[in-house]
Formats: C-alpha cells, sequence, structure tokens
C-alpha cells in the first residue's frame, strides 16, 4: 500500500537520543526470561496497522518451517502479499516478498526489526545484561542504538513489555498479551518516534 511510504519520511525525522540514565544492575537469573518468549506453530491473526492517518488491515501468518526458521506473512483479505519474511536460526533476515510500493529500504527494515522485536529471537543467541528500574527488570540484549529490552516485573513472572532502541528514549515498544496461553492472543506495536501502531488479534481456526 502507498501508504507505508510515508514512513520513509517520518524515519528521517527521528530526534536523537538523550543520555542514558544511571543503570542499576540487577542480580538475578537471566533465564527467567526464556518462559516469556511466544511459541508458534501456524498461527494466524487478524492485522490492524495505522500510519498517520491511514489505516491498513489484513491477515498476518506466522509459521514455523521444518527447519525451525520461521516466516511471518502480511496479506490483505483478498489474499494479495504485503510481505513476507523470513527469520533464520543463525539471525539472517530474508525477503522473501515485498510489494513493489512498500520496497524501500528503510520501511523493510522497520517492519522486520518490528516483527523480530515479538519473535525475541535474541533470547536463546545471548546472555543480557540485567538492571533493576523502579519496580521493573530490564533485560538488555544488543548494543547501544539496537539494543532489545524484555521488561518485567520485579520478581520475573509477568512480562511488562518490549522495547527497542536507546536506553533512555526506546523507539519501539511491543506488548504480548498471552492470558496463560500460547500463541499469544494478541500483539501490539508501537513506534514512539512516529506514529505508527500494529495491532495483531489471534484467529482461532
Amino acid at each position: 500500500m502507498k501508504h507505508f511510504l510515508c514512513i520513509s519520511i517520518l524515519l528521517m525525522l527521528t530526534a536523537c537520543a538523550s543520555s542514558v540514565p544511571s543503570r542499576q544492575p540487577a542480580q538475578v537469573d537471566v533465564s527467567c526470561v526464556n518462559k516469556f518468549k511466544p511459541i508458534f506453530s501456524s498461527d494466524l491473526y487478524s492485522a490492524s496497522v495505522d500510519v498517520m492517518r491511514h489505516h491498513i488491515s489484513g491477515l498476518v501468518l506466522f509459521k514455523v518451517m521444518p527447519d525451525s526458521s520461521k516466516r511471518i506473512v502480511f496479506t490483505n483479505e483478498a489474499g494479495v502479499k504485503f510481505f513476507d519474511f523470513g527469520f533464520e536460526r543463525n539471525g539472517k533476515i530474508m525477503t522473501h516478498q515485498v510489494m513493489k510500493k512498500l520496497n524501500k529500504r528503510i520501511v523493510v527494515r522497520t517492519l522486520q526489526k518490528d516483527f523480530g522485536l515479538v519473535l525475541m529471537e535474541k533470547i536463546e543467541k545471548e546472555i543480557p545484561s540485567t538492571y533493576r528500574e523502579g519496580d521493573n527488570l530490564k533485560f538488555v540484549f544488543g548494543k547501544k542504538k539496537e539494543e532489545e529490552r524484555v521488561v518485567t516485573n520485579a520478581d520475573c513472572t509477568k512480562l511488562v513489555r518490549l522495547e527497542k532502541g536507546p536506553y533512555a528514549k526506546p523507539q519501539t515498544i511491543a506488548r504480548i498479551f498471552s492470558v496463560g496461553v500460547r500463541p499469544p492472543d494478541s500483539i501490539f506495536i508501537e513506534h514512539l518516534n512516529f506514529n505508527m501502531k500494529i495491532k495483531l488479534t489471534h484467529l482461532v481456526r
């Protein structure tokens, strides 16, 4: 959809992050975050995307392939593909198909990072640094501007949100709602540096 093209301009206007606040290291069992990683098999979600004043709806399929890689496919209600991304076990992200009007590097990378954040792939590949911030714990993966953070309550029994971007000024947050079931009942992704929201609701088949 042509509405996605405005992402390219909006991302260019992103403000620089402020200085990193004082971090209070926390001594916790970092493996406690493993239980929050969403588990997909072949799961279909209704999708609602809002970019500025534009609205797009469709279907998003999360599918685990025989080699344990994951595919995420976003189509409209008529089955026309917006994009088809592959997330390999080695961390590489493959672009299998993108609608021509969306095929701008900054747009593709933004969408890939959004869904990569939700998949929480880094949990199995990195040992995070852990910090206490108020009533929450933050498990930090990656480096500097590419940091991804899993935010939990104080005893790591509840997932609060996911964050991406500089520690002091997250650029993207995601919330995963499961109510004790997997795959997630719903997923919400929001950009804080420009107006874009993605809402996914699981469809029982």
